[in-house]
């Protein structure tokens, strides 16, 4: 989650937040961790809105997906 948040502060993006949240998480009786993110855009249009968000997702999941190697 460390190189997330520091690949993720480094981007330039404009009207977007990337939130992450570390819990603790159990599957099939094994216990572990999961990391859950929000990720939002604003705009002055619903539609404009929409694209930074989009872009935000796109960026968030891309760097999330980088982290894992």
């Amino acid at each position: 989650m460390r190189a997330v948040v520091e690949r993720l502060r480094v981007i330039t993006a404009r009207a977007a937040r990337v939130e992450l949240v570390l819990r603790h998480a159990e599957v099939e009786a094994v216990s572990g961790f999961g990391m859950t993110w929000f990720v939002e855009g604003c705009g002055a249009t619903a539609h404009r809105a929409e694209q930074r968000w989009s872009e935000a997702l796109d960026l968030a999941l891309a760097v999330t997906m980088q982290a894992r190697l």
